[in-house]
């Protein structure tokens, strides 16, 4: 595995920055990561694909970025997990929602475990296509946009006729803009996705050991959690099956983020790797 760009060369630039700023403890921090990253690397390279995934999901205790957590979804799926493999790169598309490589890995995925995507509206899945950071984004652009239109008009009032359209139609697009970033919003915090991390698990008709078994879901499998009860977990699938499963067998993601599971979480950094279809 390489770097799409040189990580060493800007990780260096950037300590160097913080250097001449009076940071010099952080050139120090900064080669450390360079050279955990490049033993990460190795690892991948030399095919002991677990060791890898541990090493850079270390790194994700640190930092947090869709390519780091790509990679690490790599070595996961070429050590055998798949589920693990999965979570990672859901975690993944959320930062970066239009990345194609994402959806050729997620896709993948879903096909060698027969499960597909969690079941979700059309028009929310499109709201997907932008982060929640490109949506306010946008709502403030229109916001400036919208105001400066409104002040021109107070500054020049001969251009307030030519000026009346553009202000509507800002206004119209900023309501459109905020009531699509609160649905988006909405959406992702409600909606609980839960991965299979184990070889098998058996979805139940109840929330009990007891329960007749309803059908057995494999590694990766994705469901969309309805409802949860002590360890249990209500969970529905693209096929519209529904039952319940233990929370020890899945790890579960709302807003991409882990809601309970073994993959830390770290803080965004700028971090990017070549990542690569399994």
């Amino acid at each position: 595995m390489s770097v799409s760009f040189s990580l060493r060369a800007l990780l260096r630039l950037l300590a160097a920055m913080l250097c001449c700023a009076g940071a010099a403890p952080s050139l120090t921090a900064a080669e450390d990561l360079n050279a955990r990253f490049d033993a990460a690397n190795l690892l991948y390279e030399k095919g002991r694909h677990e060791e890898a995934g541990r090493a850079y999901e270390e790194l994700l205790g640190e930092i947090r970025t869709a390519p780091l957590l790509f990679n690490a979804g790599n070595a996961w799926y070429k050590a055998g997990r798949k589920g693990r493999a999965v979570a990672l790169w859901l975690q993944a598309e959320s930062l970066e929602p239009r990345n194609g490589r994402i959806q050729i890995n997620l896709e993948f995925a879903r096909k060698s475990v027969a499960g597909g995507a969690v079941p979700v509206p059309a028009w929310p899945a499109q709201l997907k296509l932008l982060t929640l950071d490109e949506w306010a984004l946008i709502t403030m652009a229109l916001v400036w946009t919208l105001f400066g239109s409104l002040a021109l008009g107070t500054l020049k009032p001969a251009w307030r006729t030519a000026l009346r359209t553009p202000s509507v139609l800002a206004f119209l697009a900023l309501t459109a803009c905020v009531t699509l970033l609160f649905i988006t919003a909405r959406d992702r915090q409600e909606t609980t996705v839960a991965v299979v991390v184990t070889e098998e698990a058996v979805v139940r008709f109840g929330p009990l050991a007891e329960s007749q078994s309803a059908f057995v879901a494999r590694d990766g499998s994705e469901f969309r959690v309805t409802d949860a009860k002590d360890e249990w977990l209500r969970v529905e699938d693209a096929m519209g099956r529904e039952g319940w499963l233990l929370t020890s067998q899945v790890i579960r993601l709302r807003a991409g983020q882990i809601v309970s599971g073994s993959t830390p979480a770290g803080q965004s950094a700028p971090l990017h790797a070549r990542v690569e279809t399994p």
